[in-house]
C-alpha cells in the first residue's frame, strides 16, 4: 500500500534514479525525461471515468513507458482490480514533460 514519503526520501528516490539515468543518456545519445506532470484536474478527470465504469476498479497501477519515435521515457496509467492490471480498459497517458525534461525533484 503507498503512502506518504518525506522530501528527504523523495531526493533520495531522484538521487539513486541518477545512476541509471547516466547510463540511458549515454546509451541514447540524449536527456531523457526525468518527470511526467499531470494536473489535478485531469487526473480527477481520469478517476471519474473510471468510477463511472460498470467494472470494479479497486488501484491505478504507473507504469514507465518509451515512445518508438523520441526513446523519450513516459508514465502511463493503468486501472487494477485486486492488483491485476485490466487492460481492457483505456490507460492513461499524454502528460506534459518536465520543463526541462530532465529536472529533478524539488529543483
Amino acid at each position: 500500500m503507498g503512502k506518504h514519503i518525506t522530501p528527504s526520501e523523495a531526493t533520495s528516490l531522484c538521487d539513486n534514479f541518477d545512476l541509471k539515468q547516466k547510463a540511458l543518456t549515454s546509451l541514447i545519445k540524449k536527456e531523457d525525461n526525468r518527470s511526467c506532470l499531470f494536473s489535478l484536474s485531469e487526473l480527477k478527470d481520469y478517476i471519474e471515468y473510471l468510477e463511472n465504469l460498470p467494472n470494479t476498479i479497486d488501484g491505478v497501477r504507473f507504469y514507465l513507458g518509451s515512445y518508438s519515435d523520441t526513446s523519450l521515457t513516459t508514465l502511463f496509467l493503468c486501472p487494477t482490480l485486486n492488483g491485476v492490471d485490466n487492460a481492457s480498459i483505456d490507460a492513461y497517458n499524454f502528460g506534459v514533460q518536465g520543463n526541462p525534461s530532465n529536472k529533478k525533484y524539488g529543483k
